[in-house]
């Protein structure tokens, strides 16, 4: 339902300086501005500019019509501002805020309407996983696969980047809980067709740092690692893996 808009056009812009749509429980508010300098929409796609700025809080019942979920979940909220061309827009400020997770983040993503291949930039300002409240969010019927000393962690706080070009992925991650700290830098290299995305290869370097392994078992410690770990796509289509341990430390006891 379009509960409310302010609206205005001419032939250079279409200006939505503010509107209200609402669908249950769910809600979005904002302004859009769609702007064509010389009004020539046969070079819409070169030289259209849009403006945006949007805040939505979107319920269970309406997430539910994509994935099962649980009855309970908490909503969603998302805000986001954005702006630029068709093929370099970016997302200058992107939150999204559950009971579960929180995240807030900068998103730059080009040439998805042009003929060179899609790439993009998200650099993660900060992520915060609550992981008491991680079983929450998984459909019931997971429940029995989630580990329940898992839910006893703190929580995880973090930053990192994502990008994407060329058909790599590489990300830059790091998560803090107290002293202990998980950081990871990988790259994968990918095959994207027009209906799905295959993973060829990747490799990647992890480091854990005083990782306190006690909720998982009574007679385990902290844990302290550096390894590499990587994988590959075999000529029969199967997947295989290798995983190279530089060290591995269980409360200050060096395990070979």
């Amino acid at each position: 339902n379009l509960n409310n808009a302010d609206f205005y056009y001419n032939p250079c812009e279409i200006d939505i300086r503010s509107y209200q749509l609402s669908l249950g429980q769910s809600h979005l508010e904002g302004n859009t501005r769609l702007s064509l300098p010389n009004g020539n929409f046969q070079q819409f796609l070169n030289e259209a500019r849009i403006n945006m700025n949007l805040k939505a809080r979107i319920s269970n019942s309406l997430l539910e019509k994509f994935i099962t979920l649980p009855k309970d979940l908490m909503p969603l909220e998302i805000k986001l501002s954005a702006f630029g061309g068709l093929n370099d827009f970016e997302f200058s400020n992107l939150e999204f805020n559950q009971e579960a997770v929180e995240l807030k983040g900068k998103l730059n993503v080009k040439d998805v309407f042009s003929d060179a291949p899609i790439s993009a930039l998200f650099d993660l300002k900060n992520i915060k996983i609550i992981n008491s409240k991680l079983i929450e969010i998984f459909p019931t019927s997971y429940y029995d696969q989630i580990s329940k000393s898992l839910l006893k962690y703190k929580s995880f706080v973090g930053s990192g980047t994502l990008s994407i070009k060329q058909n790599q992925l590489r990300t830059d991650l790091r998560l803090v809980n107290g002293e202990a700290a998980i950081v990871n830098q990988s790259l994968f290299n990918i095959k994207i067709d027009k209906d799905s995305i295959k993973l060829i290869s990747f490799q990647g370097v992890s480091e854990i740092e005083k990782i306190d392994l006690s909720p998982l078992h009574s007679r385990l410690g902290l844990v302290t690692s550096k390894f590499k770990i990587s994988g590959g796509r075999g000529n029969s289509g199967g997947f295989f893996f290798n995983l190279d341990a530089d060290e591995l430390k269980l409360d200050k006891k060096v395990i070979n």
